[in-house]
Formats: structure tokens, sequence, C-alpha cells
């Protein structure tokens, strides 16, 4: 289905009384307590393909690496320095949807 279609199937119930079923018992509760924003992503994907929204999470998943080099036995390590909390931290990004652990540190 089509953004389009998906818009237009929506705008057909505006003003029409519907019945929802509640699948989950009062008081359900998840098992996990916190969900990145790439876990997130992937559970709402199925209806939020349809819109255009975009999802953003208080919990990001972040992976990088530690990249170092040995000269003269002695190792440096690459850092990079954030201008926004003038910090220095190891190369890193955040998950996106659909990405793997490894295709976000690259």
């Amino acid at each position: 289905m089509t953004y389009d279609e998906r818009k237009a199937l929506v705008n057909s119930y505006l003003g029409k009384k519907v019945t929802a079923k509640i699948d989950r018992h009062m008081g359900y509760v998840h098992k996990k307590d916190k969900y990145s924003q790439n876990e997130i992503a992937q559970a709402v994907n199925f209806q939020e393909q349809y819109y255009k929204t975009k999802v953003e999470s208080l919990y990001q998943k972040s992976c990088g690496a530690i990249v170092y080099r040995k000269i003269n036995n002695k190792i440096e390590y690459l850092l990079l320095f954030q201008k926004m909390s003038q910090t220095w931290s190891f190369p890193k990004g955040y998950m996106e949807f659909g990405e793997t652990e490894e295709q976000t540190a690259k």
C-alpha cells in the first residue's frame, strides 16, 4: 500500500464511528525498561511506513570504535572533540532504522 493509498484509507474513517479492540489487559507492562531508537523504529514500522514520521528516542543506542596506532612502542588513540559538550570522545554514531551495530560503527 502506498503512502497516498494509506492516507486515503485513514481519511475515509474521519467522522465515522469505529470500534477498537484492546489486545492487552489493563496494567500490561512491557518486559524491557528502555528501548533504543532503532528498536522502536522497527516495532512501529508496520504502521509508520505509510506516514512521514521520525522517531525520536530518549535512549539512543550508539556504536563506535576505539581507533589507535602504535608508533615507537607508544599507543596513540583517535579522539573527536565535541563542540557542544566541550568533551573528547571516541568516534561513534547513532543507530538508524535497519542498521546493524557494525554498519553504525563504520
